[in-house]
């Protein structure tokens, strides 16, 4: 009976061991509020599935600022222009804020915009070319899928003749009417007509006294998306 005791406790002694020395050691380390459980002996790596997905699906905000970007034709309208250009391109980005107003019992929403426009010269012309660099400030607002705007800033103008390059810096004004053709909630897509009054225009040389303007009118295609943070 004592030796049969005795091999059952000897048995026991051995099982424990074996137990003990094949039990699997676990190191965990925390990185970006993760837990990660890291087993020494097969370098395998698991995680709390529960955390590591609440951390994932972290979603950005939206910020209320929507960037529009817009590319297409610009033609000149003004007599000064149409004798010496062509019909031209302008590409720009629009920044639309949260920030509006109430007036005529319509929101106004305010947007800031840089847009760069070229017309080349027509065959024959004394020019080159004519190009404007606008900064503006818009006001704008809808009347359901029609969307009206009213921008006023600064121009940069350039016009490049046989005998000079002359730059000017003047006043804008302009008006938007835009279509849009897709409303949703984290993208727009506008069709857009702009008119647009410069009180600069093409100058051959320094030495030329007269008063000139732009007149010109564009029609192109706007992108908004809004911009999580």
């Amino acid at each position: 009976m004592k030796i049969i005791k005795i091999s059952l406790l000897s048995i026991i002694a051995l099982f424990s061991a074996i137990t003990a020395s094949e039990k699997e050691e676990i190191k965990t380390f925390v990185k970006d509020g993760i837990t990660y459980n890291v087993n020494l002996s097969s370098n395998h790596i698991s995680t709390d599935q529960k955390i590591a997905a609440r951390v994932n699906n972290k979603s950005l905000s939206p910020s209320g600022f929507k960037l529009y970007t817009n590319f297409g034709h610009f033609s000149p309208l003004g007599e000064n222009l149409k004798n010496h250009f062509n019909p031209g391109y302008s590409i720009g980005a629009i920044l639309q804020t949260p920030k509006s107003f109430n007036l005529f019992k319509k929101d106004w929403v305010i947007s800031v915009s840089g847009k760069y426009s070229k017309l080349p010269s027509r065959e024959n012309s004394d020019y080159n070319q004519f190009s404007m660099m606008d900064f503006l400030t818009h006001f704008s607002t809808n009347f359901g899928p029609i969307l009206f705007d009213i921008g006023a800033g600064i121009s940069r103008t350039n016009s490049i003749s046989s005998i000079a390059s002359i730059n000017e810096t003047a006043l804008t004004g302009s008006i938007d009417i835009g279509y849009s053709i897709i409303k949703q909630d984290d993208l727009d897509l506008i069709l857009n007509l702009n008119l647009r009054y410069t009180t600069s225009g093409p100058e051959f040389s320094i030495n030329n006294s007269e008063d000139s303007t732009s007149e010109l009118m564009g029609l192109s295609l706007k992108f908004g998306k809004n911009i999580n943070l």
